[in-house]
């Protein structure tokens, strides 16, 4: 049989297939095309979010939504952030000149652009899809596609105006023009990547140190508060994790000098996840951190002002807020929060990790067991299957 007439025979449209690569069924079990695993891609579609990792991480929801409702689809990922993605994702594409290209001249059932970020919304007008949701870029600003992100769109624009607290993720889903039930998000530990080393039978409690105040720019607390509620935690028997990311690296140097501690080195991506995953309470405020440690399924301590963002539910009974009352200095900003007030907070969700663990019993490591798409795919996939083709007549 001539080249071109194997090429012809390739089973191109197969959600195995690569293209620039043997698929894994040829390279495990030898199979050819058209074999008995050939199932046909049923959509393509693109998901762009640029601005941070936490909305890389609250959009694991929504991915899982996705492939539950089609298991066939194929979902390429365009953000900086593709250590955060799942492996559910088909093709994550880390932001690059390369990646863009490649968006550019291939062509997608749906777009979903989940990010405000002007480069996101430039993007979304130039990559060619059938369906686009989110939002888009008219006259030099981003604006709603469609009347399903306009409630998102207000919300990001004007949130002092929000009438009550938002869900992120339910906002999400609405964006998508999807129902809401319930999906949470979730990360998966890299097979390869081990949680940073602790000492057996050690509890370590993470202290994320740095939240800029909107006037000034400057961390809520100075160095040595937050050294004396290392110190504190320290008194209980508890081990101090600095969770140090590019923008508080150079003030956990000083926060680590006033607690006598080795000074920590800057943590991203695959880093910061196994940082995270050895800690079993998380002291943070909202934002990168905290997305983090809830799709970890980590306990949480999150400080917040007397403005409140993220209520009692967003937390999925893994943490608690503790909120500036303005006792101090009578503003009610974050520096109003006392060591003590957190200290006795940590200790109260570390209590219930322990009724937690004693109601349960012994349990094997906690790790999320992955999503079994084979079933559902073979299912949605038999009246699909194109038979072999005929061999040709000799």
């Amino acid at each position: 049989m001539r080249r071109d007439e194997l090429i012809a025979r390739l089973a191109s449209d197969c959600i195995y297939f690569r293209g620039d690569r043997p698929c894994l069924p040829h390279q495990r079990h030898g199979q050819a095309c058209r074999c008995p695993l050939y199932c046909p891609r049923s959509a393509k579609l693109l998901l762009l979010q640029l601005s941070s990792a936490a909305a890389v991480v609250r959009s694991t929801a929504l991915l899982t939504r996705l492939k539950a409702d089609d298991p066939n689809c194929h979902i390429t990922y365009l953000t900086p952030f593709v250590d955060f993605l799942p492996k559910i994702v088909d093709a994550p594409l880390r932001l690059d000149p390369a990646a863009l290209l490649c968006c550019q001249t291939d062509h997608f059932d749906k777009l979903y652009n989940l990010d405000l970020d002007r480069r996101a919304c430039a993007i979304a007008n130039v990559v060619a899809a059938e369906l686009k949701k989110g939002f888009g870029w008219r006259h030099g600003r981003p604006i709603p596609l469609d009347p399903d992100s306009e409630a998102a769109y207000l919300n990001r624009v004007f949130p002092r105006a929000a009438a009550a607290i938002v869900n992120p993720i339910q906002e999400l889903f609405t964006l998508c023009g999807l129902e809401y039930r319930g999906e949470r998000p979730w990360l998966d530990m890299p097979p390869d990547l081990e949680p940073a080393p602790r000492q057996e039978d050690e509890t370590v409690v993470g202290l994320y140190t740095v939240a800029a105040r909107r006037s000034g720019g400057q961390p809520f607390w100075e160095p040595r508060r937050w050294a004396r509620l290392a110190q504190m935690l320290e008194q209980h028997g508890l081990a101090i994790s600095l969770l140090s990311d590019a923008a508080s690296c150079r003030y956990d140097r000083f926060v680590a000098q006033a607690a006598g501690q080795t000074p920590p080195g800057p943590l991203e991506g695959r880093d910061l996840l196994a940082a995270v995953a050895a800690c079993d309470v998380v002291v943070c405020t909202p934002g990168d951190i905290l997305e983090v440690a809830l799709a970890l399924e980590r306990q949480v301590v999150l400080l917040q002002g007397a403005q409140a963002e993220i209520d009692e539910t967003y937390l999925r009974g893994r943490g608690s807020i503790v909120r500036a009352e303005g006792f101090t200095n009578g503003r009610g900003d974050l520096s109003d929060i006392l060591p003590d007030v957190v200290v006795r907070t940590v200790l109260e969700r570390l209590d219930h990790l322990a009724e937690l663990a004693e109601r349960a019993g012994p349990q094997p490591p906690d790790q999320r067991p992955p999503l079994n798409l084979a079933p559902a795919r073979s299912q949605t996939a038999l009246h699909r299957r194109r038979p072999a083709a005929e061999p040709p007549p000799p």
